[in-house]
C-alpha cells in the first residue's frame, strides 16, 4: 500500500511538459473504458487526475491539466468520426488528422470542471467527489 502515496506524490511533482503528456495519456487510458473497447479497469485512470491537480500551482496549471486529460479522452473515444472520411480515402483522407484532433480542442467544460475542483482540500473524498460531479454534468 505505499505504492498510491508514492505514486501520487511523483504525478503532483510533474511540471510543464511531463505534466501535459501524462494527464493526456491517463485521459487515453480512461477512453480505453468506453465502447468499443470496454476495459473497464482503464476508468482507475480517471483517479489520478486529483493527484495531477494536487500538483497545480494556480488555476491555469489546473484548468491545463484538465485540457490535456480531456483532449486524450475525447480524441482517442471520438476517432471513429474520422472513419467517415474513409469512405472516399483518395479525396478525403488528408481530412482524418484534422477531424481526429480537432474535435476535441474546445474542451471547456471538463477543464472549467478541473479548475473548480482545484479549490478544495486535495485529500479530501469531497474533492474527489466534485470532480466526478462536474465532470460528469
Amino acid at each position: 500500500m505505499r505504492a498510491l502515496p508514492a505514486l501520487a506524490g511523483r504525478l503532483a511533482a510533474l511540471t510543464g511538459w511531463r505534466r501535459a503528456v501524462v494527464a493526456g495519456g491517463l485521459g487515453v487510458l480512461v477512453a480505453g473504458a468506453q465502447a468499443p473497447v470496454y476495459f473497464l479497469p482503464a476508468i482507475l485512470a480517471f483517479s489520478a487526475l486529483p493527484w495531477l491537480l494536487t500538483g497545480a500551482q494556480n488555476g491555469r496549471a489546473a484548468f491545463a491539466i484538465g485540457w490535456w486529460f480531456g483532449f486524450g479522452m475525447l480524441t482517442a473515444g471520438l476517432y471513429w468520426i474520422s472513419n467517415a472520411l474513409l469512405v472516399d480515402s483518395a479525396r478525403h483522407a488528408w481530412l482524418v488528422p484534422f477531424a481526429a484532433a480537432g474535435l476535441p480542442v474546445p474542451d471547456p467544460p471538463q477543464s472549467a470542471a478541473v479548475r473548480r475542483s482545484r479549490r478544495c482540500a486535495p485529500k479530501s473524498r469531497a474533492c474527489a467527489q466534485m470532480l466526478r460531479r462536474d465532470w460528469t454534468a
